[in-house]
């Protein structure tokens, strides 16, 4: 806002320039006055005095006021070009021209002056309107600070630095604007003293050949400096004036409510984390502690069961009790592998597409619960238009393991599934559907959050959809599940195909090294 500094710049000329209007004025009366009437004399030099007033300052316009009645005396009123007063009928003439000339110019300054308030007190209105809005974008409290900066350097044409702190009252961070692009002078031995006093400073020091002015603000919220502001005005007398330094307070307040609210909403967020983070640990508890404590269990009792009774065990029970060592240590591994899963989704882990068709990944998949499935009848359909697709083929193969686990785990045995895949134009859809109860009203978009499990008893950490949708999202795809109008459940998937498809019969040079 640096109108206030240009209307400053305006005055310095007015009192030449309200010398040179009565210059003229009284030209033009020397050169009319044997030719129109004094009165009409007297109204020229009024018109000059209500020229200067409008333009110049207070004490330019009463002086040209005086200057003006003075020539009007001296060159029209007769005997001409003297001080004499032959008729005294000229003295009302002269009375009347100097109180009116001196109404006009009091009247005009007082309107002129009411105008240029209402017009600072909009420019502040529209900066401190703009000042919020900008702070009300920023996301960090070091961003608030270099608005703050920025915007009191824009308007009192000042170098300003913003100094934060800690709850403590250690100075944290500095953000400093000059409009030169120069560095402030450090100013920290002042900003340690307002910290301790908790009042605002001004220090003297020297800038190159010239002495400074340099003003301290506190940012007081809530009855504690969260930061403090210094700035160094071009003009030392800037914040003399008390409605530059009531407005400098004003957008102090606004800055430093401003800092306080990211602060307590920095706060809010770390708590709600670690909230966040103390459930997640606790459901990971409760669930690992009793996925991986029964399969141990089964395993080392029938590892106990081998060892202490191998002479009387027969064939088929000893193969009975391997056999179920390894079906307990491959539950073991898929919930350990769900686990390193998840936390490799959490950080970020990038999925590495090629090209490769659809039927194979299937495959894959089903080979990997070959023995889980050996019970179920399991039927796929796949569109014979279905066009290979760029796709990480191990983490896709994971998703479909987890949906297939899924419908073990909720299902009947020997109850049947049938996998899907189709066409849907630049996508491909896959669907896995089970003959089970289906899914629960409203749980169709809870079953893909971490450890939730549908029914109780049912064993499974709750990471396996979960899984899914972090894969499917990751390749910008969808997931969700729905209950089949001919009963059980279904999960379907949808995948971008990656672009144009290798031709058929072409490999990718990719797929071997």
């Amino acid at each position: 806002m640096k109108t206030s500094r240009h209307r400053k710049d305006r005055f310095e000329y007015d009192y030449p320039i309200g010398l040179i209007v009565i210059v003229i004025c009284s030209a033009l009366a020397i050169f009319l006055r044997s030719r129109i009437a004094i009165t009409n004399v007297a109204m020229l030099y009024l018109l000059g005095v209500i020229v200067v007033s409008v333009t110049c300052r207070q004490g330019a316009a009463i002086l040209s006021a005086l200057l003006a009645v003075t020539s009007f005396y001296y060159f029209c009123v007769p005997p001409w070009n003297s001080f004499v007063i032959e008729d005294d009928s000229y003295i009302i003439i002269l009375v009347t021209t100097l109180t009116l000339a001196l109404v006009i110019t009091t009247l005009t300054i007082k309107i002129r002056a009411q105008a240029e308030h209402a017009l600072d007190r909009e420019e502040r209105t529209h900066a401190m309107y703009q000042l919020i809005r900008e702070l009300s974008e920023d996301t960090t409290v070091l961003d608030t600070a270099r608005t703050a900066a920025r915007t009191i350097a824009g308007i009192f044409d000042a170098t300003v630095d913003v100094y934060l702190t800690d709850e403590q009252r250690v100075i944290t961070q500095r953000a400093e604007v000059t409009e030169d692009g120069s560095l402030p002078e450090n100013a920290e031995p002042l900003v340690r003293s307002i910290l301790k006093s908790g009042v605002r400073t001004t220090d003297l020091f020297r800038s190159g050949q010239r002495l400074a002015v340099r003003h301290g603000m506190p940012l007081i919220c809530a009855g504690s400096a969260v930061a403090v502001v210094t700035l160094v005005p071009d003009d030392r007398d800037r914040l003399n004036d008390p409605d530059q330094m009531h407005f400098l307070e004003a957008l102090c307040d606004q800055i430093a409510a401003a800092i306080d609210r990211l602060r307590n909403s920095a706060a809010i967020r770390k708590a709600e984390v670690e909230i966040h983070a103390e459930r997640t640990r606790n459901a990971l508890l409760n669930a690992v502690s009793h996925d991986i404590k029964t399969p141990l269990a089964s395993i080392y009792g029938a590892a106990t069961s081998l060892l202490e009774e191998e002479q009387r065990l027969s064939p088929e029970n000893r193969r009975e009790l391997v056999e179920s060592i390894s079906d307990e240590a491959e539950r073991l591994n898929r919930v350990v592998n769900n686990l390193l899963e998840m936390t490799s989704l959490d950080a970020g882990l990038r999925a590495k597409k090629d090209w490769r068709p659809l039927e194979e990944i299937i495959g894959a998949a089903l080979t990997v619960l070959e023995k889980p499935l050996r019970d179920r009848m399991v039927t796929t359909h796949i569109a014979e238009d279905l066009p290979w697709i760029c796709v990480d083929d191990i983490l896709i193969e994971q998703v479909l393991v987890n949906i297939l686990d899924n419908a073990l785990k909720y299902t009947p045995v020997s109850t049947a599934i049938e996998i899907a895949a189709t066409r849907n134009g630049d996508n491909v859809v896959v669907s896995v559907k089970d003959n089970g109860a289906g899914l629960v009203p409203g749980e169709e978009a809870h079953i893909f959050e971490k450890f939730f499990r549908g029914k109780t008893g049912v064993r499974g950490v709750g990471l396996g959809l979960a899984i899914c949708r972090a894969i499917v999202h990751g390749h910008d795809g969808t997931i969700s599940a729905a209950n089949s109008p001919g009963g059980g459940a279904v999960i379907r998937f949808e995948l971008p195909i990656g672009g144009a498809p290798p031709q058929m019969g072409v490999i990718p040079e990719t797929m071997y090294p």
